[in-house]
């Protein structure tokens, strides 16, 4: 961290405001999820996909518990962290003139992986569900290459614009 970066908060952009309600919506939605469906949920339930969306392993219902409680540490942690951009490490010298410009980039991602991996949590923790259920056999194939896209598109996205110069 350089501690010379100026300590500057920008106004939240449009995206990191559809990013922000996305997370909350989405963590809302996946408590309540839960806490509906755990409940009646049998011992054991899949624990583990393969490469191809297959469980391949089980474990004690309770496993389940550790992805919503991981999307509340996130979500929270998320929100503590984008107050302080100053603290960041960017991959450009921050100076007063481009500091409002890389914070606010900074922030974008940040908030689009904070909803992108919520939502993702989400989509586990349902099809977890389903195939306990069997209404399906897994998470599908494409999930992982999704999963991939949403968590290194942001990065990617970043760090070209933070690179440019504007």
């Amino acid at each position: 961290m350089n501690k010379n970066q100026p300590k500057i908060l920008p106004p939240k952009s449009s995206l990191q405001q559809l990013m922000n309600s996305l997370a909350l919506v989405g963590l809302i939605g996946f408590v309540i999820f839960f806490l509906l469906k755990w409940p009646g949920l049998p011992d054991p339930v899949p624990r583990h996909f393969n490469g191809a969306g297959e469980p391949d392993a089980y474990g004690s219902k309770y496993i389940m518990m550790i992805l919503p409680l991981l999307a509340i540490g996130m979500y929270l942690f998320f929100n503590f962290i984008s107050k302080r951009p100053h603290t960041f490490n960017y991959p450009v010298p921050i100076t007063e003139e481009n500091a409002e410009r890389q914070y606010t980039l900074a922030l974008n991602m940040m908030s689009a992986l904070c909803a992108g991996i919520i939502l993702a949590f989400f989509y586990i923790s349902w099809r977890t569900v389903a195939v306990v259920n069997q209404e399906a056999s897994g998470l599908g194939w494409w999930f992982m290459p999704v999963f991939l896209l949403v968590t290194f598109l942001p990065i990617g996205i970043y760090l070209a614009k933070a690179n440019k110069k504007s």
